[in-house]
């Protein structure tokens, strides 16, 4: 649910969001009854689905509501608003205990205080019966004062279902039926030895959950730190705790009730929190001799067995995920771990925004959590952030049009690239800030000594920034020589000082020295490592991910040395890259977490859509259409650039609308892409790589005869438009003026042909239209710092006028030239008027034209074609069905097939 600051519900008035999470949305709000400030938790649907769950809640709040204890937060209530049910409970300023930790261990002296007062909580309710069951810090906030107030008490058995004790409802996450929403009902790192094999708990699993947290505290680190979540679970039931992170200045007594509390046999753990008390009020009284804990730690607990623990972890990992299909497990050959493969879906009422002009999904370095760009129906396209041990997903605010984004090595910054500049995020909390302005974006990485390198545009090197802002420097050049068009996807290498990027030309991948380089912050030429369809990045222990031929490949890299050790080895196949983007849908972390998208390409399916945006028709069969579609002059043919599955070959087709019938244009074994019809419609000019460069080819639009080569050079380039008058070419050419930028060009179709830039500045300009009077030019342009649509005057491009607003792209004009239809960040179609003045035009207020949704801002591409009579929009509509999840496998390497 989504509640606008401002909405009443009851007496409630909503001031803000607060959170979310399994157990449901938090919001700040104003009970106007009372005149207090509360704290709303509204449940999931499923809770109002299920009466006898509903009324079991209900007995089980009124306990919950007695506890009546200064460290823990009161549950006021169970409300019933508008027909959704919510937990009314005390609004506890502060900072969570978790947010504390982040900053860093928390020294000896605000530790104790803060466990002393835990204890007690905890203390009070045990003697009520109530267990928390999912103490965490995340779950524990410090007021201003000093205050300790420990949150959600007993809510985990409250919504727990009544089953017996061997049921997996005591579990992390019900799993009981799929129709429910699954719910975590504790945290991973947290739950005691008992709670992750699936048996009753009493408050000695509290006791560990408190004997993790303390050891957080004061290590500043989890006690089982960089494991994913079946990793976690291993260790709580085999691994012993790391006694030497603990600071020497921790007394003894601290260190023995760390021991005690931290027993896997709960006959041998401490029986009661009041025990906790006695040693921390004998630190108070001053007792501090510090007594360091033997190596072997704790009493011996005998290990459960891989057999035991594996199915367990390997179906709670499932639900924990979100889990839509199945999940299969493996013994690692290397390590004796599991390798477990799961699969992620999209937020729910969400989709994966995982086109080339957003991104793929990235894991964090610590292998804990997992960013991508998702939006939906009802919330435009942002970032969110997934812990992979919860199910449900946070969107960050303040994001919206982000693309690209790139965690910092301490995985609590994201950057992205928006709007035209380079920002980042604080993923705990807080708003985005600019770290500089940039042009359409394509990658960056954050190294350790807090320099950001990333590439500023489509076509050109990479630039270092500090991550904290300022103003960028080169750190690569293109070499033209070797055909480079475009440096991009930079990752660094673990020495925080070379990076890995992609060079060469997108549109022309195949020539050999495309691929992946490594480059030096200290200067000095880049050096080839190897072939690559897409980006590369480094996984530990020591390989290079990469994608060749739609397979995910591994191959042997020492990374101090920055060469190749092996041949590659296959990880898996039908991995999604996108081929003008060439970054692959593949991210890994340092733990040995992968994620990765699978599956053929997405087809589209060219729809004849009404003015309000409902398909009326549809052209030919579904297709991977791959750029832009043109309709011919009279409307009666179709120009589209389709990708053979197999040979991954781009030809051009031509679809005659009347009869829906689709004939081949173009034959070659290249990529062929951007068709623009002649005004008479007899011609078609559209851009080849068949000489290694995208170069303009023209012939007759029957399909007689071979292409003309019209232009060729050292840079790609795009034919966009044809003037009325047949004199003139339009197209798009990527940065051969020496800025980092695409610009516009005119190609004259008499005389010398010699074509010339008609606009060439540090910015990108480009995919030039012509009004059908041949007296202007509508134009995209970056120049401040957001893609917009402009209108210049032709041939002599004296001055601009700007049409779109808040973002545009993809102009097209009306058949009589009064009005200019573009496309938006959020896909809609919008229509400006245009009156010509002398040699000024008047510009009209832009408004939707369609309620059909355009492909994704960003692209560049025409996704649509507005038939002449205006009536219709031609548009190209994905054919999939249900959302592609994607694949996560713990311990990747140890699937290799050697």
């Amino acid at each position: 649910m989504n509640l606008a600051p401002g909405a009443r519900l009851g007496p409630y008035e909503i001031a803000g969001r607060l959170g979310a999470g399994g157990m449901g949305v938090v919001y700040r709000a104003r009970d106007t009854r009372l005149g207090r400030d509360v704290a709303l938790k509204f449940l999931p649907q499923g809770f109002a689905e299920d009466p006898e769950r509903h009324a079991r809640f209900e007995r089980e709040a009124k306990l919950l509501a007695a506890l009546n204890h200064p460290n823990i937060a009161v549950l006021y209530g169970l409300e019933h608003l508008d027909g959704q049910h919510a937990l009314a409970m005390e609004l506890v300023e502060g900072e969570g205990l978790e947010e504390r930790i982040a900053r860093g261990a928390v020294p000896l002296e605000e530790a104790v205080p803060i466990a002393r007062q835990v204890a007690d909580a905890l203390e009070a309710a045990h003697e009520k019966g109530i267990v928390h069951r999912d103490l965490k810090p995340a779950n524990v906030k410090v007021r201003p004062d000093g205050t300790v107030k420990v949150l959600d008490f007993g809510l985990a058995k409250a919504w727990d279902e009544q089953t017996s004790s061997s049921d997996l409802a005591f579990s992390p996450t019900i799993t009981g039926h799929h129709t429910r929403a699954g719910v975590i009902l504790g945290t991973a790192a947290y739950m005691s030895p008992e709670q992750a094999r699936g048996k009753a708990v009493d408050k000695r699993a509290d006791i560990w959950a408190f004997g993790c947290v303390v050891y957080e505290m004061l290590t500043g680190r989890r006690l089982f730190e960089g494991e994913t979540v079946s990793d976690v679970l291993a260790a709580i039931l085999r691994a012993e705790p790391d006694w030497s992170l603990l600071p020497s200045d921790v007394p003894r007594p601290i260190r023995r009730l760390l021991a005690r509390a931290l027993q896997r046999d709960p006959r041998q753990r401490l029986r009661d929190i009041g025990d906790v008390r006695l040693e921390l009020d004998e630190v108070a009284r001053g007792e501090t001799a510090a007594e360091t804990i033997p190596a072997s730690g704790p009493p011996p607990v005998a290990h459960a067995t891989a057999r035991a623990w594996l199915p367990w972890t390997v179906a709670v990992l499932g639900a924990a995920l979100g889990v839509g299909l199945t999940l299969n497990s493996m013994r690692s050959r290397s390590s004796g771990m599991p390798t477990v493969r799961a699969y992620l879906l999209p937020p729910e009422g969400a989709t994966f925004a995982f086109d080339g002009a957003t991104g793929g999904a990235v894991i964090s370095p610590d292998g804990r959590r997992l960013a991508f760009v998702a939006g939906g129906a009802a919330s435009p396209r942002r970032l969110w952030v997934r812990s992979l041990d919860s199910l449900t997903a946070q969107p960050l605010e303040g994001t919206s049009g982000a693309s690209y984004p790139f965690w910092s090595p301490d995985s609590r910054f994201l950057g992205f690239f928006a709007q035209g500049k380079l920002e980042k995020i604080d993923t705990f909390g807080g708003p985005s800030q600019v770290i500089c302005a940039t042009g359409e974006g394509r990658g960056g990485t954050w190294g350790p000594e807090g320099v950001i390198v990333f590439a500023p545009a489509v076509s050109s090197g990479l630039q270092r920034v500090p991550s904290a802002g300022g103003t960028p420097t080169d750190v690569t050049r293109l070499d033209r020589a070797h055909g480079q068009t475009s440096h991009r996807w930079p990752v660094f290498l673990p020495d925080g000082r070379h990076f890995l990027f992609w060079a060469g030309s997108p549109e022309s991948a195949a020539q050999t020295t495309s691929g992946i380089y490594v480059a030096s912050l200290a200067g000095g030429e880049p050096r080839f490592v190897v072939h690559a369809d897409s980006d590369a990045l480094y996984a530990p222990p020591g390989f290079l991910l990469y994608i060749l031929d739609q397979t995910l490949m591994a191959r042997p890299f020492d990374a101090g040395r920055q060469e190749l050790t092996g041949e590659a080895l296959p990880v898996a196949e039908l991995v999604s890259n996108p081929e003008s983007y060439r970054l692959g849908r593949f991210t890994v972390s340092q733990d040995g977490t992968l994620v990765y998208l699978a599956g053929q390409p997405v087809r589209g399916q060219v729809s004849w859509l009404s003015a309000n945006g409902a398909e009326v028709g549809t052209v030919g069969e579904p297709a991977s259409i791959i750029g832009s579609i043109r309709l011919s002059p009279n409307g009666q043919i179709l120009a589209e650039p389709v990708q053979d599955p197999q040979s991954k070959n781009v030809d051009i087709w031509l679809v005659d609308l009347a009869r829906g019938v689709r004939t081949r244009f173009t034959f070659e074994p290249t990529e062929d892409d951007s068709p623009v019809w002649s005004p008479d419609g007899s011609r078609i000019v559209w851009s080849s790589n068949a000489k290694g460069n995208l170069d303009l080819y023209v012939k007759s639009s029957s399909g007689a005869g071979d292409g003309e080569m019209l232009f060729a050079s050292d840079s790609d380039k795009a034919a966009t438009d044809w003037s009325r008058d047949g004199r003139f070419i339009t197209f798009t050419q990527l940065g051969v003026t020496g800025h980092t930028g695409a610009d516009l060009w005119i190609l004259p179709m008499s005389g010398d042909r010699k074509p010339y830039p008609l606009l060439a500045t540090r910015f990108d300009e480009g995919n030039g239209m012509f009004s059908p009077d041949g007296g202007w030019l509508a134009y995209e342009s970056d120049e401040s710092g957001t893609i917009e649509v402009y209108i210049t005057p032709f041939p002599q491009a004296s001055g601009k006028w700007q049409v779109s607003q808040g973002g545009g792209e993809a102009p097209s004009w009306r058949s009589d030239g009064r009005a200019l239809y573009y496309a938006t960040p959020d896909g809609r179609l919008m229509e400006a008027s245009v009156t010509a003045r002398g040699s000024a035009v008047e510009v009209g207020t832009p408004h939707e034209f369609s309620k059909a949704q355009i492909t994704g801002f960003g692209s560049h591409n025409w996704d649509y074609a507005v038939v002449p009579k205006g009536d219709r929009v031609l548009a190209v509509r994905s054919v999939q069905t249900a959302p592609t999840p994607l694949t996560l496998v713990t311990n990747w390497s140890a699937g290799l097939r050697r």
